[in-house]
């Protein structure tokens, strides 16, 4: 009876590994940082993540690509926590808000955290809209549901990274400090 009862359970072992293994798991020293190109933020990834740069926002993902963590940044004036809800609504209005906004903060930023998914597709979305003084960021992370729950803890170690400047260069453009078309609403959140 108890051999019965073990294979269903290596099974859903096995199949959890793969998935952990599939979005890189990696020890604490298979971390890097990466620091935007001004200063404005930073952020720790495991090393065997890749990173690209497209259309002013930030995507970081494993080779497997089953899920993506995105970053949008702009220098600027501050804005209000109307402001953040505001932006943080319209990046995601075609998509099913699971979670109301909640309050978060983190390494020099004050912002809040909401969850959604996708209408007809099984993607799920962890979103922190934040800022600090003269950075407003939105942090992004996607995948399907099973991947999402089996890698909680990772995602949680890399949103828990972001760290923003108090006085970022504002000299730079054509990076993740100008304008990201997430930030504006005028696109929809990209994995």
């Amino acid at each position: 009876m108890r051999k019965a009862h073990r294979l269903p359970l290596l099974a859903v072992l096995g199949s959890l590994c793969a998935v952990l293994a599939g979005c890189g798991c990696e020890r604490a020293e298979d971390w890097v940082t990466y620091t935007s190109p001004a200063g404005a933020y930073s952020l720790a990834y495991p090393r065997s993540w890749k990173t690209e740069l497209e259309d002013d926002i930030l995507n970081i993902f494993p080779a497997d690509e089953k899920c993506a963590v995105t970053v949008s940044a702009y220098v600027g004036d501050t804005v209000s926590d109307e402001e953040l809800l505001s932006l943080l609504a319209k990046a995601f209005k075609a998509q099913v808000a699971t979670s109301s906004p909640a309050p978060v903060s983190g390494k020099g930023w004050q912002g809040f955290r909401q969850t959604f998914r996708e209408v007809d597709d099984p993607i799920e979305w962890i979103a922190i809209n934040c800022r600090s003084s003269h950075v407003l960021v939105l942090i992004t992370v996607n995948c399907e549901a099973q991947v999402m729950d089996a890698n909680a803890q990772l995602f949680e170690r890399i949103l828990n990274s972001l760290s923003l400047s108090q006085s970022p260069s504002r000299t730079t453009r054509g990076n993740t400090e100008t304008h990201g078309s997430a930030m504006n609403g005028s696109d929809q959140p990209g994995s």
